[in-house]
């Protein structure tokens, strides 16, 4: 959709920039495209002052002019530097783009901690600051705000960290880690695969004296492991933990980012790599039934009567 520019097309701000198209726009400001490939932020001045007063921009660092009966204050940077709104950026391609981010959202909470990050604040690397815009609307976390930049749009929170590791694979955890502890947020990185039953001093002291016996009465919820484990496979253990046994033990957590229930899984390997055996492990770790079905079961060659059966089966 076309958006109406405030400026016309060649208008000189006071820093020698020039306007081209408008981009981004929102009720009290745009982001317009300058000659050079540049952008500039144009507010109206209650905005700019507001931000000023709030400390998180510095008296000077806008222009003030007057375009017809607007009072405007501007400010541009060049094609390499970052001026847009959080929801329209785009995901880093470096671990310095993504620090960058990081510590221009620090910055910004330490400067205001009242003002809402979420909808259309703009990243202004010049400045190193994230300017929201004071509308009027459901307040989003600090850290999905962090993990929806990250990610390019997905509504993962920075604080989900294997999620946010997941998603952003091409950046080690450890540098995600840096980045993500740069913006403010403390990050406690527990692999699953490498998790291990702790055992009491107790057991490791007298081994021979404590066999185990089998126990008479279930076992407690309470004492349920919370981290599914596969011998031998940790890589398919920790995909579990990922996509399925930490959705299922923290419903509530994932329902708010709009998550209700795991996505189906597909295992695909030659015969005997261990598929059935990895799901039944499973299943016996979340206490649910299962459904063998063969194919010959619900196969058909009239159309539509497969995918009926299947339907079916699971009704």
């Amino acid at each position: 959709m076309t958006i109406d520019s405030w400026l016309p097309i060649g208008f000189k701000l006071p820093d020698g920039a020039k306007t081209r198209v408008a981009l981004f726009e929102g009720v009290n400001w745009q982001v317009l495209e300058t000659q050079g490939a540049g952008r500039a932020l144009i507010a109206l001045d209650d905005l700019a002052k507001r931000w000023v007063e709030t400390g998180l921009a510095e008296d000077g660092q806008f222009d003030a002019f007057d375009y017809g009966d607007r009072r405007l204050r501007s400010i541009s940077c060049g094609a390499t530097q970052v001026l847009c709104p959080v929801t329209e950026g785009k995901s880093p391609d470096t671990k310095a783009e993504a620090l960058s981010f990081a510590l221009a959202f620090k910055a910004t909470r330490e400067a205001s901690t009242v003002s809402h990050l979420s909808r259309t604040p703009f990243t202004i690397e010049k400045i190193s600051r994230l300017l929201p815009t004071y509308s009027i609307s459901s307040r989003t976390d600090d850290d999905v705000v962090l993990g929806y930049w990250l990610t390019e749009g997905a509504p993962v929170s920075a604080k989900a960290f294997r999620r946010l590791r997941h998603t952003m694979s091409w950046l080690g955890a450890s540098h995600l880690k840096e980045v993500v502890q740069a913006a403010g947020f403390e990050v406690a990185e527990v692999v699953p695969a490498t998790k291990r039953r702790t055992v009491p001093d107790e057991d490791k002291a007298k081994p021979a004296e404590r066999p185990r016996q089998p126990s008479a009465t279930p076992t407690k919820e309470a004492d349920k492991p919370t981290v599914f484990e596969l011998a031998g496979r940790p890589e398919l253990a920790e995909f579990f933990n990922e996509h399925i046994v930490d959705i299922v033990q923290n419903r509530d957590r994932y329902k708010a980012l709009g998550i209700e229930f795991p996505s189906a899984v597909v295992l695909h390997g030659p015969p005997g790599c261990g598929k059935t055996f990895a799901v039944d492990r499973l299943i016996d770790f979340l206490g649910w039934p299962s459904f063998q079905i063969d194919a010959s079961s619900v196969a058909s060659p009239y159309i539509h009567e497969t995918s009926k059966k299947v339907a079916e089966v699971f009704d």
